[in-house]
């Protein structure tokens, strides 16, 4: 079964000036952990149109580019993207150490900016729905470039991070030096991890400012230099096919924003050429990709990302190119994705990454219109057996007030699962009263009963704090753990008996009562529910501890500890 998204591909006009706009794509690449394999492969159809009205190249770019002499090389170059015979360009890329700003962006979108010890602001936009869930994105301004095959005496450079994290659309980096680079000498590039395969970034063509269109995060910067002069490392630009076809698609796009800021009308020819090449691509890598998308999680997300990447490209490019997107490529790779990530979780107890997992294919589902599609159920299913624990309560409280004293002891074992409906990981179970004594002075042969009563512990959810791994094999770490329970009231009663006298009821503070006053700070609305933090977590069985000593005041003291064990099936 395929889903289709098309939008109306206008008529050729060669002759007009190359605007770059974006189309609205339907980019659902999952995100969880670095990407880098493919699902099965049903064919992915894209449909192809005439030349759009945003795009025209031209005849002769480099006269254009300054002083610069005329590329001798031949553009586009697919001998370039499929057949290099030197290796990748690295760089040598050095941080600003300790200036790096770190926030939290919504899956509805943010904006966060970043200023290098030089002045330049760095200033990251992210749109809605690019992101699947709510998440930490730091930028690092970098002191220092090396080995740039050309420019390199002013550039300004930032990492994103988490490196690797891909995007569902267009994010924008707009960069602003302190001291302007005319448009002409600007040259826009990327790299991966710490400096790898330098690559040409594909810059936004109608503005003057410097602004970067991103899909995924890794290094971005601008050089002030001669985009002429890379012609003869053409092939050098990009550390894989994807890389150096983007690196030409983004050569192009600086290209035409050079005359479309100096008034000039491109040439049309260029754009066929590059149609043939992007037709190749898709035979020769994407196809290939999707071929071996069912042997991995990673070549099922390297398949679909290559897929929306071309698909992407086409649009910007062409204007109104749609794209076919197999539902049983998403159904691929969310099966063999899922099953990777269970047998993590049931042999080396890594559980914080499937709850992330399970909402991104949540998300997607409810994004293509399929909430209910039975095959969701294979997901749901070693989801389950994955997130199955059980929390252990004990605790001891105590009050005294005067000649009065109360101990009072419970215990709980809770078993607790995800729930398929809700995505929480919950349960209750009973809360013993193991203990409860009352005692005071009493004379004239009174004597004090204590009767124990023992109430419900519901945990409403579990969830997990960790940083994510910054490459595809890289796990992360579990930093915290985070439960959310209630306990019911307990029903402790206490009563005193005299000679000649019937027996009466002993007010005293029940363990509830005594327990509120000493995690008071932990209620939280609305529901005033308590939230526990601060474990001591490993990754093992036992996955964490959580133990405490408090004395709130007015008498009364608790001790007590949580217990999270990893029990899955």
């Amino acid at each position: 079964m395929l889903i289709s998204r098309r939008a109306g591909a206008p008529g050729a006009r060669p002759r007009q000036r190359l605007l770059s706009r974006t189309v609205g794509a339907v980019l659902i690449a999952i995100v969880v952990t670095g990407c880098a394999s493919p699902p099965p492969s049903p064919a992915a159809s894209v449909a192809t149109s005439a030349p759009s009205a945003d795009l025209g190249p031209s005849a002769n770019p480099s006269a254009t580019m300054g002083a610069a002499s005329p590329d001798p090389h031949p553009f586009p170059d697919p001998a370039a993207v499929f057949s290099p015979t030197e290796p990748p360009i690295d760089l040598t890329v050095t941080p600003e150490a300790g200036n790096t700003v770190t926030a939290l962006i919504p899956a509805a979108g943010g904006e966060m900016s970043a200023t290098g010890a030089d002045g330049t602001v760095y200033t990251l936009t992210i749109p809605d729905k690019a992101l699947l869930t709510d998440t930490q994105i730091s930028m690092t301004p970098v002191a220092s470039v090396k080995g740039l095959p050309t420019g390199g005496e002013v550039t300004h450079a930032v990492q994103l991070a988490p490196d690797g994290l891909h995007l569902d659309d267009f994010a924008t980096l707009t960069i602003t030096p302190k001291v302007a680079i005319p448009i002409g000498q600007q040259i826009t590039f990327g790299y991966e991890a710490a400096g790898a395969g330098m690559f040409l970034a594909l810059p936004v063509v109608k503005d003057p400012r410097i602004q970067l269109r991103i899909l995924h995060f890794s290094g971005y910067a601008v050089t002030k230099g001669q985009l002429a002069d890379l012609g003869p490392v053409r092939q050098r630009l990009g550390g894989d096919a994807e890389a150096r076809l983007n690196s030409q698609i983004a050569e192009l796009f600086a290209r035409e924003r050079v005359l479309e800021q100096s008034g000039q009308d491109p040439s049309a020819a260029t754009f066929e050429d590059l149609r043939s090449l992007l037709d190749e691509f898709q035979k020769k890598v994407v196809d290939v990709r999707l071929a071996a998308a069912g042997q991995s999680c990673a070549n099922a997300r390297l398949a679909i990302e290559s897929l929306l990447n071309l698909s992407k490209q086409r649009q910007l490019i062409f204007g109104g190119e749609g794209v076919d997107l197999p539902i049983s490529l998403f159904t691929t790779e969310s099966h063999v994705c899922t099953q990777e990530e269970y047998e993590l979780c049931r042999d080396d107890h890594i559980v914080w990454r499937m709850l992330t997992v399970i909402f991104g294919y949540e998300h997607r589902r409810q994004f293509l219109g399929r909430p209910d599609d039975a095959e969701w159920a294979f997901e749901k299913n070693l989801a389950t057996k994955c997130l199955t624990f059980e929390v252990r309560l004990e605790s001891k409280a105590s009050v005294k007030q005067g000649t009065i004293r109360a101990v009072s002891e419970v215990s709980s074992k809770v078993f607790i699962a995800l729930d398929p409906e809700s995505l929480r990981v919950a349960g209750h179970s009973s809360l013993v009263n193991t203990y409860f004594k009352v005692t005071a002075a009493v004379s004239g042969g009174c004597t004090i009963k204590s009767t124990r009563g023992g109430s419900d512990l519901k945990v409403v959810d579990l969830s997990f704090d960790f940083t994510p791994g910054t490459k595809s094999n890289d796990p992360g770490t579990l930093k915290d753990i985070v439960l959310t329970y209630l306990p019911a009231e307990t029903t402790e009663s206490g009563s005193i008996s005299c000679p000649g006298a019937p027996t009466q009821p002993f007010s005293t503070l029940n363990w509830s009562a005594m327990f509120l006053g000493a995690h008071a700070s932990e209620r939280k609305p609305p529901d005033n529910n308590y939230v526990t933090k601060d474990w001591k977590v490993k990754q093992a069985a036992k996955m964490g501890t959580k133990e405490w000593d408090l004395a709130p005041g007015s008498g009364i003291t608790e001790q007590g500890t949580f217990e999270l064990y990893h029990e899955p099936r």
